[in-house]
């Protein structure tokens, strides 16, 4: 009874449901359609189209099984375009009749719903073409309504609910809002409003398809979307009982694209449909007779995805037949177009001009014409272009095969595949093809895979190369076929992955092994964990080079693991924990391990492992990898920056001495348009040799928060050492001789067979782009020396290979594509491409007479950033596409044409560069824009024409009749150069600002992470505003334009430069050699500048420079005189003289605290015209007095450190006495020296007695542009100043500090610039020392050298080791070159305590015994006794000497030309400083510089006598 009377209550409510339309009558609509792709901001532009016919809507009886099923019908359709400026609300109003293709649309159709108003579907005429069933789907789902939750009742009572609903896009969640029209409307209180609203981007088939040629990475934070979505319809419905009646439809949809974090223009895809109820027929109306009883009833309404190309094997065609293919037209068309983009190329763009998007974008117009080619097509052209002999035609012929890896097509996969195979392409090319081409295949299958697969398939009439392309390339299209499989079932996978993993088995060389290895990274899908497991865990062994093979299987698994945290430290955490592991493989575990965070459990794990490692390679790598977590700007980073600051907080940094493995990582965020860059190394040190024998450097992009790898350079060296000793001795021919002691030779033979073997030479190098392997160059010994030996002979490389080089490449930076389903049923396309064009032209002609080398060079780079993203929308009416459009560019023109001579006599070099005429080659410069557009494409029966006379199909959206341009020019009389720098273009009312204002906002560090490299700063501040200009120049859509071009205001015809530059040294006329020795520097610089009219000199610019270095580098000297000479007029001389002095140093070097430290600098410029050579004060007369002492700050330190300092204790410590009361040779004494002789405090006075008022200008601006750049590190004062005339500045380095603070007293105010970021802790080339030399400092510093000492119970190593030791009385080894054999340096302990020591350089040597109140010195076997005076061997050789031998500073000193070694002595102590070029190749007591020999002592080498 109960179940009887619920069935009845489910009846009532169905029966209660009204109809959707009324039964009976004919209701007729008028259906207007009204589609835009435009933005609203500058300007309100469109393109646009529109539709407008009578819909009729009736009930269908014909079938009795459905009760509720309409007949529906468009007639009398009609259509419009519209390409430019639009107003808000304004319909088309010239509509012409569709044409006959067009008429589908026309066919009519059954809308179903159940008995309960629910729609079920539609029926379609069984032939309906797929464009007009998706439309007429889309017109059926509008319709519908939930009448079940609709509460139709008088009165009505306002009441929403949320349902979910079938609709073009999918299954949608859609609100309902229930309200009458209008409360106090007493004519018709029955009509009520439903408004429907959803978002299409939720819907369950809102894309049918994206392509992206990238896999962005995984991003901490949330990606940014600049996408959104929106559709509602509007229904006002009557109410006539058991019935209603729609009288009215407004269905709008809209896809907005707001992109850089909406800072840029916005722009819109609109569509508007509305139907009017225009009459309603109670009479019958005669409609086509259509039999659909027999038809299904299709009930999913969404989107028919495209399934068909154009023409076979071409793209697929999104227009589902309504569009033909005409390929003949397109192989023309295609031609002209490779014509266009050639000839673009020996045209200058750099110019002031309005881009223009046809000319602009033709890359990506080429791109798209030959997406609907296929093979046949494609070899046609190719054929008329494959034996190009001529310059244009070479160009188009490369342009072509640039662009076919990228099309993405079949077609294109396999036109690559066959001038591959067929080998007529060069190997260059081919290698570059295949690996652009699996990344951008659109629609990868098993189909074209298996079509593909003899890629694969050895054959060894091509390159190596090639085919290690091809199997890279190949690895990568199974990747992009699979990826979106979860989980990958095919065998087909399995096939493959069987056969790379057989072939890393069986292959014989390592090479091929590695192949094989980066192609199952390639694969990067979670089929390839399962066979490289064995090998990762060293349970398989398929190489001899078992470690090599299993540090690529763990890089190889970095990114298919990536979100598998557990499993990778399941696997990877025991190979990061076996020390007994090179610590490479360590190392690269690690980096997969840390690549899971954020992931606190793991970062905390990691923190914990390394408290206790020994290592100091892996602990530094771990250390470095924390601190750049730590200070990146990277947003995606920001969950790990966090716990890399807290970790970071108690890491502890170890002191360790010598270059370490290090992780480097510097990176910028652009915060106003949401961009950044990132460059990352990773750098493996070998233990032994100190060099990066393995690693890779990465350079990254960041848009939207979507990381991408773009590009890679990986290596593994095996006998790095080798390769750059190869590289020195051949290359450069800095051969060195080996020591003919056979005593000495015998024991580093000895030394060497103790010492850890070097691997021969192998060299590894993979090149990845987008995370996959696209090319490895493999080279061992042999090919390596014969590589050499080909570079080695570079006149007849120029020769052969660079007399006539014309190559042009193109690769898409970004190239993204989503098809998407509109409100109308009609496909859009929302898209983003970006190509790289490069091009190099090159003509080289070389000469070689008996004295002169000359070298005739034509050369010009050509780059073009020239991409857009656009919405576009395909109208089906007229067969065309409506789009709008941003487009972004930038070209670089950098020509370059000279001469060049160099007289190997006078080693004078002359540079002669052409002016005029105006060649290809004489204008440089960068231009680059954004601008938007509206287009109408593919109209090729010009439609437009008949709609809208007045449009164009190619609109520029602007509100602005006549841009404003802010331009700076200069021409140059003295270079005959034309310099402009111009803002211009702009979308925008307001006046740009200076192009100079803008490009000093480079040098802001803000967001910018540079490891405080300034120079990376500066690169980092160029792209960052470069990119921004290609995002919208100045936020108002500027172009800007930096050019450089002959002058014609000053026509010059060449300029010759001749320079010409002698060092002398100048200890030959002093009694005694000094170790820092006094030299003479002469450099000569001319420049001449000839009249285009008559070839004749018209201005010659001469720099004479004459520097003077003293003994001891303690008072020098430099005077430069520039003259300027213009025929019959007066000489223009700039003489500038200058002096240091420095105080003059006796003692130990060690011993900084002895007298005042103290250095002056005084300079004088003074400047004016005159008939003769002398120098005249007319114009300038300028002196500037630089006094450099200690601070304040300084002193009180050093006060302190030499009462309670480390050093000072050693002082005291019996083990380091000497005879001389030497300071202790330990770190933390030469530290103490060096902190104490750098100079921390600057006094500047100004004294200018006359000044140029250009000049002051020029001051002016330069303190303006200081303070800018540093606005936050400025305090002013009124209180302080100076004469007139005058100016004063004050520079201090506060103590331990890497700033500086300043002071600038002027005679009208003064101000501080406090904190800048100039300093350094230690030393910089900006500060003064009293003591040591700026090389030496430098090298010291920055890691470069490191010292060792040896006393009679103490050895101190250069791993900063202290270590008891008792010199022995036999000759004993302290260091030397076990490789080359070229040097060694031998202590042996005497009477009274005391230390003999024994240099070899080569086939010279020098033995120092230290006697009661002097020393012997012997050399090769020969007594000096004017030995105080300095000993140079080979005598006279101060360039080359393999031995120096000078008393300075209570030592004896040893340098050499030969060998980078330096030896200090007294009678009970031997220093020897190495640089660390030498590490891997010395050995003996001071140890071998890789960190090993802190509190062990080295093996001991000695014999009795030598």
């Amino acid at each position: 009874m109960n179940a009887l009377i619920v069935l009845l209550g489910l009846l009532a409510v169905a029966l209660a449901t009204p109809a959707h339309f009324p039964h009976g009558k004919t209701l007729t609509y008028k259906y207007n359609v009204d589609v835009k792709a435009g933005m609203i901001d500058p300007a309100p532009f469109a393109s646009q189209f529109g539709i407008e016919g009578l819909l009729h809507v009736k009930h269908d009886v014909t079938d009795p099984t459905l009760q509720n099923a309409y007949y529906v019908a468009l007639t009398d359709v009609k259509h419009a375009l519209h390409n430019g400026h639009v107003h808000q609300h304004e319909h088309l109003s010239v509509m012409q009749p569709i044409t006959d293709d067009s008429k589908a649309i026309q066919n009519p159709f059954l809308i179903v719903y159940d008995e309960t108003g629910r729609f079920q579907g539609v029926k379609l005429m069984e032939n309906e073409p797929e464009w007009s069933k998706n439309i007429k789907k889309s017109i059926a789902s509008m319709l519908q309504l939930d009448l079940i939750n609709i509460q139709v009742q008088t009165p009505l009572k306002p009441h929403s609910f949320i349902t979910h609903e079938e609709t073009i896009h999918g299954t949608c969640q859609v609100a309902y809002n229930v309200h009458a029209k209008d409360h106090v409307d007493t004519v018709s209180p029955n009509v009520f409003l439903v408004t429907k609203i959803h978002e299409p981007s939720n819907c369950t088939h809102f894309t049918h398809h994206v392509f992206n040629q990238v896999e962005p990475e995984k991003c901490g934070v949330a990606e940014e979307n600049g996408m959104s979505t929106a559709s509602r319809r509007i229904f006002e419905i009557e109410n006539q009982g058991n019935e209603i009646l729609i009288r009215k439809l407004i269905g709008y949809g809209v896809i907005n694209y707001f992109p850089w974090l909406a800072k840029s223009e916005e722009h819109y895809l609109l569509t508007n449909q509305t139907l009017v109820l225009d009459k309603v027929t109670v009479h019958k109306v005669h409609f086509p007779n259509v039999n659909f009883q027999n038809i299904p009833i299709t009930r999913e309404m969404f989107f028919n995805k495209p399934q068909t190309e154009y023409v076979p094997e071409a793209d697929t065609d999104i227009t589902q037949g309504r569009h033909v293919v005409k390929l003949n037209e397109l192989i023309s068309k295609l031609r002209k177009m490779l014509d266009e983009a050639a000839g673009y190329l020996k045209e200058s763009h750099i110019e002031r001009r309005q881009p223009d998007w046809k000319h602009g974008q033709t890359i990506n117009r080429l791109l798209h014409v030959m997406s609907f080619m296929n093979v046949a097509s494609l070899k046609q052209v190719y054929g008329e272009l494959e034996n190009a002999t001529d310059a244009k035609e070479v160009a188009m012929r490369n342009i072509f095969l640039g662009i076919v890896p990228n099309v993405g097509t079949t077609a294109a996969c396999l036109f690559t595949r066959n001038v591959i195979q067929r080998k007529i392409v060069p190997d260059w090319m081919a290698v570059r093809m295949l690996g652009e081409l699996p990344m951008h295949v659109k629609v990868p299958t098993t189909t074209l895979l298996l079509r593909m697969e003899n890629l694969i398939h050895s054959d060894d009439s091509i390159s190596i190369n090639v085919r290690k392309a091809k199997i890279l390339s190949f690895a990568t299209l199974i990747h992009r076929t699979f990826k979106d499989q979860h989980p990958v079932t095919d065998p087909l996978l399995e096939k493959y992955l069987t056969h790379f993993m057989q072939r890393i088995k069986d292959e014989p060389t390592h090479e091929l092994k590695m192949v094989y290895m980066m192609a199952m990274k390639n694969v990067r899908l979670n089929n390839i964990l399962t066979h490289l497991e064995p090998i990762i865990k060293g349970e398989m062994v398929v190489s001899e080079k078992p470690h090599s093979i299993r540090l690529q299987a763990i890089w190889a698994i970095k990114d298919v693991v990536v979100d598998q945290p557990h499993y990778v430290h399941d696997l990877l955490w025991p190979v990061l924990s076996d020390v007994t592991l090179p610590v490479a493989i360590r190392i690269v575990a690690y980096d997969v391990l840390m690549q899971q965070v954020p992931h606190t459990g793991r970062l905390m794990n990691i923190y914990w492992f390394m408290v206790s490692e020994k290592d100091e390679h892996l602990y530094n790598y771990h250390v470095e990898t924390i601190k750049r977590l730590a200070n990146s700007v990277e947003p995606c980073l920001t969950p790990v920056r966090e716990m890399a600051n807290k970790i970071l907080g108690f890491t502890r940094i170890r002191q360790v001495v010598g270059p370490l493995s290090t992780k480097l990582h510097v990176d910028y965020f652009d915060t106003k348009y949401g961009h950044g860059e990132t460059m990352k190394a990773s750098l493996i040190l070998h233990q032994l040799t100190g060099l990066p024998y393995v690693g890779c450097i990465e350079y990254l992009t960041t848009v939207a928060r979507k990381p991408v790898t773009h590009w890679g350079l990986h290596w593994h060296i095996e006998g790095l050492s080798e390769v750059l000793k190869n590289v020195k001795h051949e290359m450069f021919g800095k051969s060195m001789d080996i020591i003919t002691n056979e005593n000495v030779k015998d024991i580093l033979i000895k030394a060497a067979q103790d010492m850890p073997k070097l691997k021969d030479v192998n060299i590894n190098v993979i090149v990845t782009m987008n995370n996959n392997a696209v090319f490895m160059y493999h080279s061992d010994k042999n090919n390596w020396l014969k590589l050499l030996e080909d570079l080695k002979e570079w006149k007849k490389f120029i020769t052969q290979h660079m007399d006539n080089i014309n190559l042009q490449t193109i690769g898409y930076l970004n190239h993204y594509e989503m098809h998407v389903p509109t409100d109308l049923g009609v496909p859009a396309i929302l898209s983003t491409r970006m190509p790289s064009f490069n091009s190099i032209k090159m003509n080289t002609v070389l000469s070689d007479d008996k004295n002169l080398l000359g070298l005739k060079l034509k050369a010009k780079y050509q780059n073009w950033l020239h991409g857009e993203y656009a919405m576009t929308i395909y109208n089906p009416i007229s067969d065309v596409w409506h789009s709008t459009r941003r487009t972004s560019s930038q070209d670089i023109l950098l020509p370059l044409e000279m001469d060049i001579g160099f007289n190997r006599e006078t080693k004078g070099l002359k540079v002669t560069v052409p002016r005029l005429p105006f060649t290809e080659y004489s204008a440089a410069g960068i231009l680059t824009s954004a601008k938007s557009y509206v287009t109408i494409t593919h109209d090729e029966s010009d439609l437009l024409e008949s709609s809208c006379p007045t449009c164009r199909h190619h609109e520029l959206v602007t509100k602005v009749t006549n841009p404003k341009v802010h331009e700076i020019v200069f021409d140059s009389k003295d270079t005959g150069l034309k310099y402009t720098m111009a803002v211009f273009d702009c979308e925008s009312t307001l006046t740009p600002v200076s192009p100079i204002t803008e490009w000093l906002g480079v040098l802001k560090g803000e967001n910018k992470n540079t490891m405080g490299y300034k120079l990376v700063q500066l690169i980092m501040g160029v792209r960052q505003h470069m990119m921004n200009n290609m995002i919208s120049g100045q936020g108002k859509s500027c172009s800007n334009l930096i050019r450089i071009e002959p002058s014609l205001a000053y026509p010059t015809s060449m300029v010759d430069l001749t320079t010409k530059v002698v060092v002398h040294d100048m200890d030959s006329t002093h009694e005694r050699l000094h170790f820092l020795s006094s030299k003479r520097i002469n450099a000569r610089v001319t420049m001449n500048v000839k009249a285009a009219s008559t070839n004749e000199v018209v201005r010659t610019w001469d720099m004479n420079m004459n520097v003077l270095l003293s003994q001891g580098h303690v008072n020098n000297s430099m005077n430069v005189v520039i003259t300027r000479v213009i025929p019959e007029e007066k000489f223009l001389k700039v003489c500038i003289e200058a002096q240091k002095e420095y105080k003059s140093v006796t003692s130990d070097l060690l011993d900084v605290d002895i007298g005042q430290k103290e250095t002056n600098t005084k300079i004088t410029v003074t400047m004016g015209q005159t008939m003769d050579n002398t120098c005249v004060r007319d114009e300038l007369d300028l002196t500037v007095i630089v006094k450099g002492q200690e601070s304040e700050e300084q002193k009180e330190h050093i006060t302190h450190d030499n009462m309670h300092g480390v050093c000072a204790k050693q002082i005291q410590n019996q083990m380091y006495e000497t005879k001389g009361s030497h300071v202790p040779k330990t770190w933390d004494c030469i530290q103490r020296a060096l902190l104490h002789s750098a100079l921390r405090k600057y006094t500047m006075n100004v004294t200018a007695r006359r000044t140029p008022v250009y000049l002051m200008s020029i001051l002016n601006v330069m303190q303006d542009i200081l303070r800018s750049v540093f606005l936050t590190h400025v305090e002013y004062s009124l209180s302080h100043h100076v004469d007139h005339g005058n100016m004063k500045v004050f520079m201090e380095y506060p103590y331990l500090t890497d700033v500086l603070n300043t002071t600038v007293v002027t005679p009208t105010h003064s101000y501080q610039l406090v904190n800048l970021p100039f300093g350094h802790n230690v030393w910089n080339v900006l500060m003064d020392n009293t003591h040591y030399t700026v090389t030496d400092l430098y090298k010291y510093v920055n890691g470069h050298t490191k010292a060792c000492t040896i006393y009679p119970n103490v050895l101190l190593t250069v791993d900063n080791g202290t270590i008891p030791y008792i010199v022995p009385n036999r000759w004993t080894l302290i260091s030397g070159d076990h490789v080359d054999q070229t040097f060694s340096v031998f202590v042996k302990l005497i009477q009274n305590n005391q230390i003999a020591v024994k240099i070899y350089v080569g086939g010279d040597e020098m033995t120092i015994t230290p006697a009661d109140s002097s020393e012997i010195v012997n050399v090769n076997n020969k007594v000096i006794d004017t030995y105080m005076n300095g000993v140079m061997v080979p005598e006279n050789t101060p360039d080359s000497y393999a031995i120096r031998l000078t008393k300075a500073y209570n030592h004896l000193m040893i340098d050499s030309k030969v060998v980078p070694v330096q030896i200090y002595c007294t009678s009970n102590s031997v220093t020897v400083i190495l640089d660390t070029t030498l590490q891997g190749q010395v050995t003996g007591l001071c140890g071998h510089m890789d960190g090993r020999h802190k509190d062990t002592i080295p093996k001991i080498y000695s014999a009795t006598h030598l």
